[in-house]
């Protein structure tokens, strides 16, 4: 049988016998090297200069197809980062108008007044006016806890929502919730700018039809010497007619906010005020010295701007120390 390999039959390749294939003859022959070596050079060079063509082809194809230069595309760039910036302008505007625009709404529409602003999702009357669930707190049982929360979310109720004490100055519905020393002490702070523990309108003034908008807690606790105490912290909008309705810029301009933090303290002899601290906002500054409410817009001067209140002002965590309104005014 013949080798599958190569050479002849039953020749080792390895064999220098079997001989170099650079060795043949046809390649040793120097006419023929010569001629190779020519063709390879100029093979090479139209191989090089037709990879040239169709690079500078590709460029000029490219360029000619967009239109664009240097110049052109400097323009461009420009012209797109100036639009980038514009558009993001608009829509941090966009943002900022729908943050604020809770704040500052434009309408206002009587049968809605509190809508646009902070109070609008706040409880109606004495749906915010509702204690939390009674424990036991030191050595006083959860009946006991139970019992000084409906007495102090009756006298805020009287205090704050009862037509009668807001419009007719009946203080008396109010002070009758307190223990004899309670309402003597709430005496001495009627009719003058201490006058947070009772809320009422001024004289010729009304409220519109919507109830009081309210927000806010109460907690109970123990006092220094055992006794059981209610904290609460409140915040009531609320909402005054106008003759003027066609000149109102704003619903603030009809809204006044109360915000009151009292400290009751809770006996068998009945609640007691400890302690009151508070500020109004959005109210006539001629009326407040008297501890009376009513809208600012009613009183300001016409040739003066509303001053809205700060947004901060509707919020709880704030504390109760602020700047006075009629200060802020100037």
């Amino acid at each position: 049988m013949a080798d599958v390999i190569g050479g002849a039959p039953g020749q080792d390749p390895d064999d220098d016998a079997f001989g170099d294939i650079f060795e043949h003859p046809d390649l040793r022959d120097e006419v023929w090297l010569a001629q190779a070596r020519k063709r390879a050079a100029r093979d090479a060079k139209r191989a090089r200069l037709r990879g040239a063509v169709r690079f500078r082809r590709r460029r000029r194809g490219w360029a000619g197809r967009t239109g664009l230069n240097r110049r052109s595309l400097a323009i461009v760039t420009v012209t797109g980062l100036a639009l980038l910036v514009v558009g993001l302008v608009v829509v941090r505007d966009a943002i900022r108008d729908e943050r604020t625009s809770a704040l500052y709404p434009d309408a206002v529409d009587l049968t809605r007044p509190y809508a646009g602003t902070p109070a609008a999702d706040w409880a109606d009357g004495e749906a915010g006016l509702v204690p939390p669930q009674a424990h036991v707190v030191g050595t006083h049982s959860a009946d006991e806890v139970a019992d000084a929360y409906e007495s102090v979310r009756r006298f805020l109720v009287a205090s704050r929502l009862d037509p009668a004490v807001l419009e007719g100055h009946d203080t008396d519905r109010v002070l009758r919730l307190l223990t004899p020393a309670g309402a003597e002490w709430a005496r001495s702070r009627t009719g003058d700018g201490r006058q947070s523990w009772v809320s009422w309108i001024a004289d010729g003034n009304h409220l519109l039809p919507a109830p009081p908008k309210v927000s806010g807690q109460m907690q109970a606790g123990v006092g220094d010497h055992g006794q059981l105490v209610i904290y609460t912290d409140y915040m009531v909008t609320y909402a005054f007619a106008t003759s003027n309705p066609e000149k109102l810029s704003s619903p603030y301009d009809i809204l006044v906010l109360k915000r009151t933090s009292e400290t009751f303290e809770h006996s068998a002899a009945g609640l007691t005020i400890t302690e009151a601290e508070g500020f109004t906002s959005l109210m006539s500054c001629s009326d407040i010295q008297y501890g009376a409410l009513a809208p600012e817009y009613e009183a300001r001067d016409s040739s003066r701007d509303a001053v809205d209140p700060p947004a901060n002002y509707f919020d709880l965590r704030m504390s109760v120390d602020v700047a006075n309104d009629c200060a802020r005014r100037g």
